[in-house]
């Protein structure tokens, strides 16, 4: 379903919604509209630390504006200045001129507001790195090896570098999935996950196995292994919510 946005009739005009007029004042400032532009603005949900629009331009042409929030819509007093939204414009610039389809093309920047437009790419088409994660879908039909890595979102760039595999990620999540279709034999199998998990540790991080070739799989551990206190912690909650160790007994984390 498309989103209902508000039109706004002419830049000059401020929107009957407060807080909008914002979008509108980047856009002339990008120059990417003029003062006398009829736009349509839907607010697009699922930001903790951004505002996100689809802007609706004449002439069917779309685009989506992103502004950094300083205070982050969650329960804790949580901020981080505004400025990385320049350094997520500058990222996506880098990789559209490394792969021109990975990412959508970047439209204009706003420092002083903190935001920039882009391209916009509908839900119907493009699916998000949060909904392909959450459902677990995977586009390696063939892999032999296919592991989630969750490091430090700095550390996430050099390892799935390091891991040199096939990989699945955003920029500033620190998890990716990551795929290999050459192993034949268990040998390299194991070789190749202690080598990703060791990468992952150096990231502090870890890495957990999603799916492995059925006629390989036997003998290997699909959880990570978790620091020392922090596994002695799990297994006294284990003992204190299952003393009798009936409730999948074995199928977690070091045989929990």
């Amino acid at each position: 379903m498309e989103p209902k946005g508000k039109l706004v009739t002419g830049l000059s005009a401020r929107s009957a919604r407060s807080g909008e007029q914002w979008v509108s004042d980047a856009l002339l400032h990008m120059s990417i509209v003029s003062a006398h532009t009829d736009i349509q603005l839907s607010a697009l949900s699922g930001g903790v630390s951004s505002d996100i629009y689809r802007v609706d331009l004449p002439a069917g042409v779309t685009v989506c504006v992103k502004r950094a929030l300083a205070k982050l819509r969650v329960a804790a007093d949580w901020r981080a200045p505004v400025s990385r939204n320049h350094w997520e414009a500058e990222w996506m610039r880098v990789a559209g001129a490394i792969a021109p389809s990975a990412v959508p093309r970047v439209l204009g920047e706003d420092r002083d507001a903190g935001c920039f437009a882009m391209e916009y790419f509908p839900a119907e088409r493009f699916s998000t790195w949060k909904t392909l994660l959450a459902s677990g879908t995977i586009d390696a039909t063939d892999a032999t090896l296919v592991a989630q890595i969750s490091v430090a979102p700095a550390e996430l760039a050099s390892c799935l570098q390091n891991c040199g595999a096939e990989y699945r990620a955003h920029a500033g999540s620190g998890v990716a999935q990551i795929f290999v279709s050459s192993l034949s034999n268990a040998d390299d199998l194991r070789g190749t996950l202690a080598r990703w998990r060791e990468i992952a540790h150096g990231g502090r991080g870890n890495l957990r196995v999603l799916r492995v070739n059925d006629e390989l799989r036997e003998g290997i551990g699909i959880f990570d292994t978790p620091p020392k206190a922090a596994f002695g912690l799990m297994h006294r909650l284990k003992n204190t919510f299952d003393p009798h160790g009936i409730f999948n007994p074995g199928c977690f984390v070091g045989g929990l």
